[in-house]
């Protein structure tokens, strides 16, 4: 386990037959259904609304935020504050660029729908740090 400022605990759970498509590393919060439900994921749902916020708030591409879930690692942690009517998750991830962004995402159906976007902070750029060094150590993680 990775102790972190930005969440308490990171836990290293078994690669899925799946492998390559979403990060082996998640915290302790989310259990094994995100990864199914990821892997059930056929695209993204972008409409006018939130594709365009995105861009002119933080000026994140509605592309580099589909990116960040596939480049390594994508730390993911389940969002109960903000899960009442549907569940939202916040990851951390990164563009194949090497941009490190902050994510709010929920599934709806088969369709990851991207809420919200930005750069990460100092404080979640760390503990993105931590993961990667840990694959790092052991690439088996």
């Amino acid at each position: 386990m990775i102790k972190s400022s930005w969440s308490t605990e990171i836990k290293e759970l078994p690669r899925p037959s799946w492998t390559g498509r979403i990060s082996r590393v998640y915290t302790g919060i989310v259990d094994d259904d995100i990864y199914k439900r990821l892997a059930r994921s056929t695209g993204f749902e972008w409409d006018e609304g939130n594709a365009p916020k995105v861009m002119t708030r933080q000026n994140v591409s509605s592309g580099e935020c589909e990116q960040a879930f596939f480049v390594e690692p994508f730390v993911v942690v389940f969002d109960a504050r903000h899960s009442s009517k549907e569940g939202r998750w916040q990851a951390l991830g990164q563009t194949t660029a090497g941009r490190g962004l902050f994510l709010v995402f929920t599934i709806r159906g088969t369709l990851i729908r991207v809420i919200a976007a930005r750069d990460m902070n100092r404080k979640e750029r760390e503990v993105y740090g931590e993961v990667k060094a840990k694959i790092k150590e052991d690439p088996g993680v």
